[in-house]
């Protein structure tokens, strides 16, 4: 521990400093002083655990001295030498929290060593308790802030009202407000090395794997959102240095909540903020309040462009898939769907797609099924473009895998004769207005019974494989350039030339005439 020796006369300081075995002691002489002015320049300047102190000096005496260190709350120790042998100079040393008071005349070394050994100790035991109680009633308030949280996240998740959380984030009169700011970290990037102590939050409340809720009182000192926005934002960016470019994250600013719907209200608007900015393409660090768009839902989920790309797959349609990737992306655009949404259908679809791939008996599919993971490929995305390009790439690699089976529109082979002479009915009789009855009665099953048995042995349905009969022939008739748009529809069974065209469309993804064109 530092000591230092405050005293007016050289002699005395000369003396105390080299009759004592202060490295013995495990003490340190840091410093001296001519009287408490000196004195209090080396506590301000330096740690001083212990002093050694005159009462009777000039300027500032012993007495202003241990006044000062007293109420200026310092963690230091005092022993008074004087000369003054006077009962009310010692009662108001020892009030003002000295540990020991010795007379010079019969100050002996030993006793004076024992005695700043005896304090050292003491310190250190008071210092090592008023931890103990610091530690204690910080892990005691971080238990009741742990509870907190989790209330909060009860009630902001599951919509549980609790009166009593509701008293003890805005008073029991209410009326207390709460500032609340979102931070997005998008996927892959967690802010753990945060000081959020330091920042001044209140609650910091993690929502899901890519948001923090931040809550804080409004005060004297902190009552302005921008001024906290910035901290955060400077915060961020210092923790990311070089990467911060290269993550998709932003900061922004809810109304002041008065209570737990005002709160929960705030929640909705952060959703929505991060909807537009996943459509808008926004790369702006700090969104202001006053920028929420807000934006509604346009339309739902595109199901049946998603079952039209999936259909194509199962057929070997690499056109058709391709086209309807494209479809798909730009309907996703439009129906500005909440981004969770659109990510779970995206994955879906992709784990989708893999299945029917591997049904199909599409080649290299080991490889493929790299490109293709939803959980990775699909969270990483921070906007609708990378939606779009990650479909464009998904499936423009899905068209370079070829197709073990027949590809000229007959499903895998089966051993089923019902099955065999239903397709054989089918190769036969696709001009004719024919239905799934007619087939069946072909056959001799009943109608319900053939469709469960050519799903089960094909893995399509009847009038699938009909359709990809009729699409697959009436493209061998504009390859050969000799029928018109509308005469080849009435040959291969469609009832007028729109149907045809609507049906081509879907399944490959351009009209006939444009598919006519390109094979010219």
């Amino acid at each position: 521990m530092n000591v230092i020796i405050v005293d007016d006369e050289p002699i005395i300081r000369i003396g105390l400093r080299s009759m004592l075995n202060w490295e013995g002691a495990g003490l340190t002489l840091i410093g001296e002083a001519e009287d408490g002015d000196e004195a209090w320049a080396l506590i301000e300047e330096q740690e001083v655990d212990l002093i050694l102190t005159d009462l009777l000096m000039p300027r500032m005496d012993g007495l202003e001295l241990l006044r000062r260190i007293k109420e200026n709350d310092k963690d230091v120790m005092s022993i008074v030498l004087s000369c003054l042998d006077d009962f009310s100079w010692v009662k108001e040393a020892m009030k003002l929290g000295a540990k020991d008071y010795i007379l010079k005349p019969t100050m002996e070394p030993d006793q004076l060593l024992d005695l700043l050994v005896e304090a050292k100790r003491e310190l250190a035991d008071k210092r090592l308790q008023r931890d103990r109680v610091l530690k204690w009633k910080q892990e005691l308030e971080l238990t009741k802030h742990t509870q907190l949280t989790a209330r909060l996240q009860a009630y902001l998740l599951h919509a549980q009202f609790d009166a009593q959380l509701e008293a003890d984030l805005f008073g029991n009169e209410g009326g207390a407000r709460l500032h609340n700011m979102l931070l997005y970290m998008g996927a892959g990037l967690w802010p753990v090395k945060l000081d959020w102590d330091q920042l001044g939050y209140y609650c910091v409340l993690r929502l899901e794997s890519d948001r923090l809720l931040l809550l804080y009182p409004e005060s004297a000192e902190n009552h302005s959102m921008p001024r906290g926005a910035i901290q955060l934002c400077e915060q961020v960016e210092h923790l990311l240095e070089k990467d911060s470019e290269h993550y998709d994250w932003f900061i922004s600013e809810g109304e002041p909540a008065c209570n737990l719907m005002e709160l929960k209200q705030a929640l909705h608007c952060y959703d929505r903020q991060i909807d537009d900015r996943f459509y808008n393409e926004s790369r702006a660090r700090i969104v202001e309040r006053s920028a929420q768009l807000l934006t509604k839902p346009a339309s739902s989920l595109p199901y049946e462009s998603r079952s039209d790309l999936l259909r194509s797959i199962s057929h070997g349609n690499t056109h058709g898939f391709q086209f309807h990737a494209t479809e798909l992306g730009m309907k996703l655009a439009e129906s500005r769907r909440p981004v969770s949404e659109v990510k779970a259908f995206v994955a879906e679809l992709l784990t989708m797609t893999l299945s029917y791939a591997k049904e199909r008996g599409y080649s290299q599919l080991d490889e493929f099924e790299l490109i293709c993971k939803p959980a990775v490929h699909v969270d990483q995305c921070t906007s609708i473009q990378e939606i779009h390009n990650l479909l464009f790439r998904v499936y423009g690699e899905l068209g370079l895998r070829t197709i073990r089976a027949d590809s000229g529109g007959s499903p895998a082979r089966t051993a089923s004769p019902f099955i065999r002479k239903a397709i054989q009915y089918m190769r036969e009789n696709y001009h004719r207005n024919i239905s799934t009855a007619d087939i069946a009665e072909h056959v001799k099953l009943s109608r319900s019974y053939l469709s469960d048995l050519y799903g089960k042995e094909t893995g399509e349905s009847l009038s699938e494989t009909l359709l990809l009969i009729r699409i697959e022939e009436a493209k061998r008739k504009l390859r050969s350039g000799e029928m018109k748009v509308y005469e080849i529809a009435e040959a291969v069974g469609f009832p007028d030339s729109k149907t045809f065209a609507k049906a081509f469309k879907r399944m490959e993804g351009c009209s006939p005439k444009e598919y006519d064109s390109s094979n010219k």
